[in-house]
């Protein structure tokens, strides 16, 4: 048989239907560290079967994906960390049918309202940004500045775009949100972002009170968005998206400010976002007022606050807000009168007429507050007319103070306003108080017994809300602490006399 030559042989051999594989290698002389076969990958003096290689090589991308994606979670927060934190909505727009999606100009506009608080904020001394921490979220901080997406807030009406509002600041520890939705494009309506302040937001006991929706600035028409690259008017139109821009970030700066306790920061920079307003024709608005005589009346400086507070419901007649504010002028001028003068000049009247004015107006979440303030003035008009001996008009108030008080109460249900929660429990327990000692000077013993025991559960109760939130010093030291306890303990011992 002839001897063919292996490469001779080959064709024919490759042809057959069934063959195993075949590898041939032509091997140089003198070759080292070679291998030959099917499938194998050599490192060095390492051979490996390639489908192990492989292996080995998606196990290492995986180790390092999954290491990586374990340091994003630990480094980059989904929830924000500063001591006041604001999150910074996408603006949605409404369409024709009324439903909201998301928009390529409210997102401009709320780039624009980002950039310009970023700037502000910037530009705060650096003790002020050390000592407040404040911290600003946007969607386009990315993902390496967070891991939580804040996106647009829905809803088409004004309570149910603030219970989305409430459920986000939850979800991401924001102290306030600003939102909003452009109108539709044939409204020919303006555009007026939306703040909502979270419960616990502040860190005097007073802050809770502020918990709802603001509206600080005048309405911006959405169509001069489009024209700000127009040659002819862009200059003129840039310029009044600017001043707006101002008005909103100086706002938002003395919301802060206000919120952690520094009325005398507040105030100036509040009266600064109202001379920007002056600056383009616009006096400001209720809400800019209402806060201007809010820090005013917390600096003890209620002969400038009173007029503010006026100014802010010669704007708006039915502003709530500012009824209520009102109401505080004529209570605080009550609270510094003898129980003879207090019931004879008109301060106490003029309060509960504010406070009862502002409970016809006042949208849910300030008719909690509206609610409080006339428990705690029919709560006065008790202990006034318990202290010049005329019990049947001290029975009569401090029967109206419980009514309100405990509507509060069952307004503030699932609200997680702990700190109201706890001052109108304590209110409600020196209502019963002064009942029970009402009946001892009358010499009613046994009927005052049950009065200091619903004082005592009242207190209790208030006492109750530190588990709730434990963490709030305000709450947990101010009003449980110097006040809550102590009374309990007096009437503990009250009761315990024989």
């Amino acid at each position: 048989m002839e001897n063919k030559h292996w490469r001779d042989r080959l064709p024919s051999f490759l042809k057959r239907k069934e063959r195993r594989d075949v590898i041939v290698g032509d091997v140089g002389e003198g070759a080292r560290g070679v291998v030959v076969g099917k499938n194998v990958v050599q490192i060095g003096t390492l051979v490996l079967p390639a489908r192990l290689a492989i292996v080995l090589v998606v196990l290492l991308l995986g180790l390092v994906a999954g290491s990586g994606f374990l340091a994003w979670n630990l480094w980059v927060p989904d929830r924000m960390t500063g001591l006041f934190n604001i999150a910074v909505a996408e603006f949605g727009q409404v369409d024709t049918q009324g439903q909201v999606h998301p928009s390529p100009r409210g997102q401009q506009i709320s780039q624009r309202l980002f950039n310009g608080l970023t700037i502000e904020f910037d530009n705060l001394p650096f003790k002020v940004r050390q000592d407040l921490q404040p911290q600003l979220w946007h969607d386009s901080l990315g993902l390496i500045r967070k891991r939580a997406r804040i996106g647009f807030v829905p809803g088409e009406t004004r309570e149910a775009r603030a219970e989305a509002a409430r459920q986000l600041a939850r979800r991401i520890n924001a102290h306030v949100v600003i939102y909003g939705n452009l109108p539709a494009d044939d409204s020919g309506a303006g555009f007026v972002p939306e703040v909502y302040v979270s419960p616990g937001a502040g860190i005097d006991a007073e802050a809770d009170k502020l918990v709802g929706v603001y509206q600080p600035t005048g309405a911006i028409p959405v169509q001069l968005l489009d024209k700000a690259n127009d040659p002819v008017v862009g200059r003129s139109i840039t310029i009044r998206l600017n001043s707006w821009t101002n008005e909103f970030s100086l706002f938002t700066i003395g919301l802060m400010y206000d919120l952690l306790g520094y009325p005398g920061r507040a105030l100036p920079v509040l009266q600064q976002a109202k001379d920007e307003m002056a600056s383009t024709g616009e006096e400001g608005n209720e809400v800019l007022w209402f806060f201007i005589g809010r820090e005013a009346m917390w600096l003890k400086r209620d002969e400038d606050a009173q007029p503010a507070f006026e100014q802010a419901v010669r704007l708006n007649p039915n502003y709530a807000r500012a009824r209520l504010g009102l109401g505080d002028i004529h209570l605080n001028k009550a609270y510094s009168q003898s129980s003879a003068e207090r019931i004879q000049a008109p301060d106490l009247e003029q309060a509960i007429a504010e406070y009862q004015r502002a409970l016809e107006t006042a949208e849910p979440s300030v008719k909690v507050e509206a609610l409080y303030s006339l428990g705690i003035v029919y709560r006065l008009k008790g202990e006034t007319q318990l202290n010049l001996a005329d019990y049947p008009a001290a029975d009569s108030a401090s029967v109206t103070a419980i009514k309100y008080l405990s509507d509060t109460l069952d307004a503030l249900k699932n609200t997680e306003q702990y700190r109201l929660m706890a001052q109108t429990y304590l209110s409600l327990g020196a209502t019963y108080e002064d009942q029970g000692y009402a009946q001892l000077r009358q010499n009613n013993k046994e009927g005052s017994r049950p009065l200091f025991e619903k004082a005592l559960a009242s207190y209790s109760q208030c006492i109750q809300q530190e588990a709730a939130s434990p963490a709030d010093l305000i709450l947990t030291d101010n009003i449980i602490g110097k006040l809550c306890k102590p009374y309990k303990k007096l009437v503990e011992e009250e009761l315990a006399r024989p």
